[in-house]
């Protein structure tokens, strides 16, 4: 019999406990299965004898990551027999580590949610991106909650999106209700004759386009990019792109895409140049399926962008 595991992330205090009790009293989520809950770190909201009772729910703190051991799992799954299993994981502990513990048998990961306080997003994205990043690459959904009008939820959406393009994006009110009227836009008119991308929005536009590149057949863009070409290239093909801080200054990606010079002649590696160019959908082996492939209409050489690096 498969027991479902649903992983939920987040930092201390984002509201990981709220969700995961909401998610319990939900009729439509909770009959009568048994829960067990391993409980990596304690915030302000706990789950309480009574919530449990009516929940069918047990608790294992993890007090830890030492005692997330595949042997503890296992003797937990013995003891407890659950139905299913909800990890509340602690924050400061990376996924990656998570990955090298066997489950036992019959365990199945069935969703990763990571849950985010908005309030409070900015300050981590400052000053603990790796993790926070660590935290969207692995979830089928982000959960922004306590969301007001002032904060910026495209920023929020483009940090989830540069790591994560499938994941399933939610907004909450303070009141916890649904946030309906976010809508992901983009900073360029995708409509225009040609689609100028500034220079401060490359990483918006490398992002959508490589998520949906159907998107763009057919249409003509203009950037600026920084050129790479590689022995192991196709001739007459490069790579222009910028680099971009994915989550920390020692993470820094190039994000290029596949483009071909035709008759024009090839920029110099390294060079900066203004690519005007025709946008297809196509198959690419770099992509491992399909992707924007872009064939080069013009190439002006240019000065760098003011700020080389690309942030999200």
């Amino acid at each position: 019999m498969e027991i479902p595991v649903y992983l939920i992330v987040g930092f201390l205090e984002s509201g990981k406990t709220h969700f995961i009790r909401e998610t319990l009293q939900d009729p439509a989520f909770t009959e009568d299965e048994k829960t067990l809950l391993l409980v990596c770190e304690e915030g302000e909201e706990e789950y309480d004898e009574g919530f449990c009772r009516r929940t069918h729910a047990v608790v294992q703190p993890v007090d830890g990551f030492e005692q997330f051991t595949s042997a503890n799992l296992k003797a937990w799954d013995k003891q407890f027999k659950p139905d299913r299993v909800i990890i509340e994981y602690n924050g400061m502990w990376k996924l990656g580590d998570l990955q090298a513990v066997t489950l036992p048998r019959g365990w199945v990961c069935y969703q990763t949610i990571a849950v985010c306080d908005s309030t409070t997003f900015k300050t981590y994205q400052a000053n603990m991106r790796a993790l926070m990043s660590d935290k969207f690459t692995m979830a089928e959904m982000v959960l922004f909650n306590r969301c007001t009008p002032d904060l910026d939820k495209q920023l929020m959406a483009r940090s989830v999106r540069l790591v994560n393009r499938r994941s399933q994006l939610g907004f909450e009110l303070p009141d916890g209700t649904e946030d309906t009227t976010f809508v992901e836009e983009l900073p360029y008119d995708l409509n225009a004759p040609v689609i100028d991308i500034a220079d401060e929005d490359y990483g918006v536009w490398y992002t959508d386009a490589m998520d949906a590149p159907e998107k763009y057949a057919g249409k003509t863009v203009r950037f600026t990019a920084q050129v790479c070409i590689d022995p192991k290239f196709p001739k007459g093909c490069f790579a222009p792109g910028r680099h971009a801080m994915v989550c920390c200054q020692n993470d820094i990606t190039f994000l290029g895409y596949v483009c071909k010079a035709g008759k024009l002649p090839m920029p110099a590696h390294e060079s900066f140049i203004r690519l005007t160019a025709l946008v297809k959908s196509e198959f690419y082996p770099e992509y491992g399926g399909k992707g924007p492939v872009l064939y080069a209409q013009s190439i002006e050489p240019c000065q760098p962008p003011r700020d080389k690096l690309v942030y999200f």
